[in-house]
């Protein structure tokens, strides 16, 4: 926590968080013992996600934004998700679209412009 970018000055990592906390049990035996919470702008290589060890230097800039990259950001600053296990009702499905979908799903009545999933 103490690391700071010698560019910059700032701490690329916010937070380190022991994975037993939060993994189920079914997932401590092949998680890390420590997961790195980077501070926005930071993140691991991409070689780094994909098992390899890069040389040169320890710090990799991140201007991008999060891009459902969980190598890119800590947990607590990262945007949220909605994944769906059922097949689209349509091709074309729009962000107002979920709302209703959802609501659907439930069973509620809400207004909007339609269902995304089928039944």
């Amino acid at each position: 926590l103490d690391l700071k970018d010698p560019k910059t000055g700032k701490t690329p990592v916010r937070a380190v968080y022991p994975v037993a906390m939060h993994a189920s049990d079914h997932l401590r035996d092949k998680a890390p013992d420590l997961q790195i919470g980077f501070a926005p702008g930071y993140r691991s290589s991409w070689e780094t996600s994909l098992g390899g060890a890069p040389l040169g230097e320890y710090l990799v800039p991140n201007p991008k934004a999060w891009c459902a990259d969980h190598a890119a950001s800590d947990y607590q600053e990262t945007p949220g998700m909605l994944a769906i296990n059922s097949k689209l009702a349509r091709n074309n499905p729009n962000l107002i679209d979920v709302a209703p979908s959802i609501f659907h799903w439930l069973g509620l009545s809400p207004t909007g412009s339609g269902n995304l999933l089928s039944k």
